[in-house]
């Protein structure tokens, strides 16, 4: 696997080696990045839970309606602040990340200030699995021989959570992923054909209550 930030996406579907085809290409959507990986549903909950109990305190410290509702309403600037950074963040991620499969390799660019080019080989893939949402994307994540590793930092925000010793590409946030998982099979199976089997599967994802799985696979 390589990486290099002087590697952009765009160039690299000129540069593919000769006989190698892209088979799909793509970006993760902004409202799903906003939601499931920088949580801003959550932050706003949070802040107004934060609202709320300044209003009973205030109240229960003999504070009037109107001083109570003074006294919280000054949260809101910075949940405001809170929620428009990291908005802005998930739109400039979703701007800057690209996604490009070929027959031969995955290829994710990603990153706002430094942009990163990461090289997957499909032989190091030794398993996919796919997660499907409420919101209509889904995230696949990519399981890859050990000895062939790909550091956290730089692969985030194109990782599996919270797998840091050994972390997982993961493209977040697909809109057509029934599209990406047929070109995905169709490339391990003749990537694998003469080794181990490698399946795309859905199983039941870490948050059962964001997001649903059904049975599919696709069998090298």
């Amino acid at each position: 696997m390589s990486y290099g930030p002087e590697v952009r996406v765009d160039d690299l579907l000129a540069r593919l080696p000769k006989g190698e085809t892209v088979l799909w290409q793509g970006r993760p959507d902004r409202a799903a990045l906003a939601r499931r990986l920088f949580r801003v549903r959550a932050v706003a909950i949070y802040f107004g839970a934060l609202a709320l109990w300044r209003f009973a305190s205030s109240l229960h410290d003999g504070s009037t309606v109107m001083d109570a509702l003074g006294h919280a309403l000054w949260i809101l600037p910075l949940a405001a602040a809170g929620l428009v950074i990291l908005s802005a963040m998930a739109s400039g991620y979703a701007k800057t990340t690209r996604y490009v499969l070929s027959d031969k390799r995955l290829a994710m660019r990603t990153g706002i200030a430094m942009p990163i080019t990461v090289n997957v080989p499909l032989k190091y893939v030794t398993n996919a699995s796919l997660a499907r949402h409420p919101d209509g994307t889904s995230d696949i994540v990519l399981d890859i021989d050990p000895q062939h590793r790909i550091a956290w930092l730089v692969l985030w925000p194109s990782t599996r959570p919270w797998r840091f010793t050994r972390p997982s590409p993961m493209l977040r946030g697909i809109g057509d992923a029934d599209g990406l998982v047929a070109a995905l099979a169709k490339a391990l199976e003749a990537e694998h054909r003469a080794t181990a089997s490698v399946a795309v599967a859905e199983p039941a994802p870490a948050r059962p209550d964001r997001a649903t799985a059904e049975p599919a696979s696709a069998a090298a």
